[in-house]
């Protein structure tokens, strides 16, 4: 997001600005939205209906986000620009997750237990009645991270699983290691404005639980999963880690990294044509392990 200033203020400053910095990514045509109450968690349904698709709406294919902002801010409508050129690439629709936020909606687990709750209901006959193969998920920055945390979660429970994942400049290690906050430094986020919000966010848990930073997790068992990130982003080596330690787990992973771009710039879709491309290949990505699945 090349239109934001990471800087530490009150968090509803913070939330306003970026409310507003969302307003400025254009939305693909014809987007339609619709809030949902999923077993008790808010959400909001982001479609550009296709002129030929199924009356079924448990036909459709279905895109589970999480949306970004360090844990603490962000919203469904935030990440809509990048929802629904996705939804209109992928002729899927998407339900995209307001889960409780630090500090004064919920600390960790809060986030991960909204969204494993969604995910029961969309597959549940009482809820969404969608089939787990009918699924991907997917999100962007912390809600990159929240959406592996959520495979983890579905996993460990022995649940079934989505049919795939597709997360965009994941935040999967909550320590800052990586030595991209060192050689991209000048991009940002920066590492102390992360290990802030970090803390806010974990309250007393250790930064280095599995479904805090899936990074250090142990990654067997889980669906094809597609990693983006941006070649200039401080959190490049979130992505890049990941996608190593998924790939020695025995993981279908695919990383693509986009030289000269910053953090989560695919809301930018309608103005940049690399942004645009990153989509169109999430789409397909999405696409083609949907379609494998049926």
């Amino acid at each position: 997001m090349s239109n934001l200033n990471y800087a530490i203020k009150p968090v509803a400053q913070l939330r306003a600005e970026i409310e507003a910095a969302a307003k400025q990514w254009a939305l693909a045509e014809g987007t339609v939205f619709v809030e949902a109450d999923c077993d008790g968690v808010a959400c909001e349904w982001i479609d550009v209906p296709h002129p030929i698709r199924s009356e079924r709406e448990e036909d459709t294919a279905v895109y589970l986000h999480a949306h970004g902002g360090g844990y603490y801010r962000g919203s469904s409508r935030v990440d809509a620009a990048f929802c629904s050129h996705l939804c209109a690439e992928a002729d899927a629709r998407c339900l995209s997750v307001n889960y409780r936020r630090p500090p004064d909606e919920g600390v960790f687990p809060a986030a991960l237990d909204d969204l494993y709750t969604v995910w029961r209901w969309i597959i549940s006959p009482e809820g969404g009645g969608v089939s787990p193969q009918k699924i991907a998920v997917g999100g962007t920055s912390a809600g990159g991270g929240l959406c592996l945390a959520l495979l983890l979660k579905i996993r460990d429970e022995g649940g079934p699983l989505p049919a795939a994942a597709a997360v965009v400049s994941p935040w999967t290690d909550l320590t800052q290691s990586g030595e991209s906050f060192v050689s991209n430094a000048a991009h940002g986020p920066d590492r102390e404005y992360l290990s802030y919000w970090a803390d806010v966010y974990l309250a007393d848990a250790d930064a280095k639980t599995p479904y805090a930073s899936p990074l250090f997790a142990s990654l067997h068992d889980l669906p094809p999963v597609l990693v983006q990130a941006g070649g200039q982003e401080t959190m490049l080596d979130d992505a890049t880690a990941f996608a190593a330690a998924a790939a020695r787990a025995g993981c279908s992973i695919n990383l693509e990294v986009y030289a000269d771009q910053p953090h989560s710039f695919q809301h930018e879709a309608a103005e940049n044509e690399v942004a645009r491309e990153a989509i169109t290949r999430l789409a397909h990505f999405v696409r083609r392990w949907v379609d494998a699945r049926q």
